[in-house]
């Protein structure tokens, strides 16, 4: 299964309203997302008080075969739909949380970040630098 990953750290804990506005995010990604019965929308794991400075994380699934030898043209595009979406949601929350140091990525590549336009996949020439 191909997840996405994402991670943001800062000095102190959630505000209130960011801890509010990101629940409602979750919820309505959640509720839309299109491949509930073969993926996991965004989500958010629980804090843990050993490290203080992860105020968010959590991990998405994209859709997967239902037989692990089933990778067929179908799959790929509900993968490709979902991870646009998910991408999508992804720079909603970040959006809320501006001021935190965030890591974000499909599996290990990572995923880039766009001040203007958000979040978004690397381009060729970007990921065989990275590599």
């Amino acid at each position: 299964m191909t997840s996405i990953y994402y991670q943001a750290n800062r000095s102190y804990p959630l505000t209130q309203s960011e801890q509010e506005q990101v629940a409602q995010i979750l919820k309505e990604c959640e509720k839309s997302y299109p491949f509930p019965e073969r993926g996991e929308a965004l989500c958010q794991y629980s804090y843990d008080p050993a490290d203080p400075a992860c105020i968010f994380s959590g991990s998405a699934k994209l859709p997967y075969p239902y037989d692990d030898d089933e990778a067929d043209d179908e799959t790929m595009e509900m993968q490709t739909e979902a991870l646009f979406f998910l991408i999508e949601w992804l720079t909603s929350v970040r959006r809320v949380i501006p001021d935190a140091q965030w890591d974000a990525s499909l599996e290990n590549v990572e995923l880039i970040w766009d001040e203007e336009n958000g979040y978004r996949l690397m381009t060729n020439e970007e990921y065989e630098d990275y590599y």
